[in-house]
């Protein structure tokens, strides 16, 4: 079905942004501290 595909994609994508965020928190900790 679409729905499922298009739910999938949400997935991935808040998977990349979750990571990615935590990325920029290690550097900001990094940097700062």
């Amino acid at each position: 079905m679409l729905v499922m595909r298009l739910v999938m994609r949400l997935g991935l994508l808040l998977e990349l942004l979750g990571i990615l965020l935590v990325m920029l928190w290690e550097l900001i900790l990094v940097i700062f501290f």
